[in-house]
């Protein structure tokens, strides 16, 4: 049972990588970067993003005001919807399916969601604060792959789980 139990909590490990991979990916570049079917959910996804985040932090502007910085992170109910959103299929699955090693990943991806979401508020805000210094390489090199964005806005669209851009060719070497 432990067995099964350690094989199936890897698999999911691996999945959920891949599904906030593609998560961040997707939106990121068909949401945020041009109206999609998720504006119509939340208005603000392609024109905050979009037409307010990256005239306000392009390369050319000036450093950020506090407001400005104070505007970038989601509010928590928006983090518990994406960790609902992608919980509820696989719920589903798991009922219909009557598996304990699908319906294990509920928590998981529910719990990962919330983490990611959680950390990339952090990070992005402490990415546009001007005299913020990464403390280690792993944070330089993610701040790096984020300005890249900046610069070219078709390239670098993941943000933590970089592994879509590597996939889809929109990675911009940093």
């Amino acid at each position: 049972m432990f067995e099964s139990m350690a094989i199936a909590l890897a698999i999911w490990l691996v999945v959920i990588y891949f599904v906030v991979s593609f998560s961040e990916w997707f939106v990121h570049k068909y949401h945020m970067h041009r109206p999609g079917f998720l504006n119509f959910f939340d208005k603000e996804l392609y024109s905050g993003h979009a037409k307010k985040h990256h005239v306000i932090f392009s390369p050319k502007s000036s450093a950020p005001n506090q407001a400005q910085l104070d505007d970038i992170p989601h509010k928590i109910t928006d983090l518990l919807k994406v960790g609902t959103m992608y919980s509820i299929p696989i719920l589903i699955l798991g009922i219909v399916l009557a598996s304990w090693e699908i319906l294990v990943g509920i928590p998981l991806i529910f719990v990962t969601c919330v983490v990611w979401a959680l950390t990339w508020n952090w990070l992005h805000v402490r990415i546009h604060e001007p005299n913020w210094k990464p403390s280690n390489r792993i944070l330089k090199y993610l701040k790096e792959y984020h300005d890249g964005h900046h610069i070219n806005p078709s390239k670098n669209y993941n943000s933590i789980a970089l592994g879509f851009d590597w996939l889809m060719g929109t990675r911009k070497r940093v």
